[in-house]
């Protein structure tokens, strides 16, 4: 059974105003009184695909605590300078920034009441080097399966 749509066309937005067309995932978690709602890779116009990728592109609206009859209102996160722009997810390493593009997302979040923390994937490809000299692999003689384990930052 489809209720509705949540976030994106078709959707009723509680605040117009807020550059915002559409996202996905949704994780939830309940903190200081209010249900949060983060999203991966959101567009804030229908052709956002047009132009570059952006460095952040997660953001995060918040629900309402009591179940609605049928679509639960949702309120985006804006800009305080703003109230037109989304309010991006900014993931930190030693006060530097990191990339939160297309297909680095949020997979959970936590809030033990008194804080909230965030959990995001940040996988990506690792580039080749043509130009590096190539050996042959010591398993290259078997050809049982090879399981790969990618490290994530």
């Amino acid at each position: 059974m489809v209720v509705g749509t949540l976030a994106g066309p078709g959707s009723t937005p509680v605040d117009p105003n807020v550059g915002f067309f559409g996202t996905d995932l949704g994780w939830t978690v309940e903190h200081d009184g209010e249900l949060r709602i983060l999203f991966g890779d959101t567009d804030d116009a229908f052709n956002s695909v047009c132009f570059p990728m952006l460095f952040n592109d997660d953001s995060q609206g918040t629900l309402p605590l009591k179940r609605p009859d049928g679509v639960p209102p949702l309120t985006m996160r804006h800009e305080a300078r703003d109230p037109t722009a989304l309010q991006r997810l900014i993931v930190t390493r030693k006060g530097e920034s990191l990339q939160m593009g297309y297909g680095q997302v949020p997979v959970s979040a936590y809030s033990d009441g008194r804080a909230w923390s965030r959990i995001v994937d940040r996988g990506g490809t690792i580039r080749c080097n043509p130009r590096r000299e190539s050996r042959p692999s010591p398993l290259a003689a078997d050809r049982s399966p090879i399981i790969r384990r990618s490290r994530t930052g």
